[in-house]
């Protein structure tokens, strides 16, 4: 399966342009999503306060990084 068909299930009618530039977009996103959560990790002010935020919505596992 060539990496465009899932985009193209989830966006039928767009153009083959649209779907290059629409994947490119969501690897622009993930990657940004990523740096942002390696930073997190690496600073731990910054994690201790992400795990604070995160505890009342239960939008995080517990056990992901030993405090």
């Amino acid at each position: 399966m060539d990496k465009n068909s899932d985009i193209r299930s989830l966006y039928p009618y767009l153009s083959d342009t649209q779907l290059r530039e629409a994947e490119e977009n969501l690897e622009q996103y993930l990657l940004l999503v990523l740096r942002i959560y390696e930073r997190i990790l690496s600073e731990p002010e910054s994690y201790a306060r992400f795990r604070r935020l995160t505890k009342k919505t239960g939008t995080v596992p517990s056990g992901t990084r030993s405090s």
